[in-house]
């Protein structure tokens, strides 16, 4: 059985009388369980090991059979969550919770072998957070331990890459058709995707690394005098982000 999950085994006889009394005559069972006088050994275990009884059943007649039993309690199977982590990037707070399964709760979480990013640490609820100081590859293992002291770990390849990087952005004079906004900075890859206000704005032409430019009928989504929060993300996970308006 599993430490901490419900458990149930019907014990039977024959050869004699029916109907049978079953009781543990030696030993004793695993603490959470119980055996019914009906057969049925069934609770929650509450410790792990190996417990060993012996049970007998009593006919009708008083006839007696016994036969002794090794039950044993292990920690249930745990699982980690999530599979893999999301993509960081270098400068920009990131923050990721780890969660887990299998076990009985609360359980508290710590890295067992390698290291995040520096400037990224794991609490002991498993929140994952953190501004990673430099891009690169970080192999690191967290174990989760439930309120039994049962243990599942899993292992991470954590990616931190460095973001795009938005120096200046200028719009073309208000009576210029088409409108457009353009964007300059560093580190701009092919594909770059960008929100306006967490709406994706999906007309977006790259020019190099180092420009971009918004086009498509947005004048109307950045009226004049609004502050708006442009998110930039490359293709590769990487994030920066710029709050502007446009003045005219």
């Amino acid at each position: 059985g599993n430490l901490g999950v419900l458990y149930s085994q019907a014990i039977v006889a024959s050869g004699g009388l029916a109907p049978y009394t079953f009781a543990v005559t030696l030993g004793s069972l695993p603490p959470g369980l119980s055996l019914s006088p009906g057969g049925v050994l069934s609770g929650t275990p509450a410790a792990m090991g190996t417990y060993s009884f012996t049970v007998t059943a009593t006919d009708s007649n008083g006839c007696a059979g016994s036969k002794a039993y090794a039950l044993v309690i292990f920690c249930p199977p745990m699982a980690l969550s999530p599979a893999s982590l999301p993509v960081g990037t270098a400068l920009l707070f990131y923050e990721q919770t780890i969660t887990a399964s299998g076990g009985t709760g609360p359980y508290s979480f710590a890295v067992t072998s390698g290291s995040p990013p520096a400037g990224v640490t794991l609490s002991s609820s498993g929140s994952l957070s953190g501004t990673p100081t430099t891009a690169g590859t970080f192999n690191f293992a967290v174990t989760a331990t439930d309120a039994n002291g049962c243990a599942g770990t899993l292992a991470y390849t954590f990616i931190i890459v460095n973001g795009p990087v938005v120096i200046h952005m200028r719009a073309t004079p208000p009576c210029a058709v088409p409108f457009k906004i353009f964007v300059t900075g560093s580190n701009f890859q092919p594909g770059i995707r960008v929100y306006i206000d967490n709406a994706e704005w999906f007309t977006v032409v790259w020019k190099n690394t180092g420009k971009i430019v918004l086009k498509g009928g947005i004048r109307a989504a950045v009226p004049p005098g609004t502050w708006h929060t442009f998110t930039f993300v490359n293709p590769d996970g990487g994030v920066a982000t710029k709050t502007w308006r446009y003045v005219l």
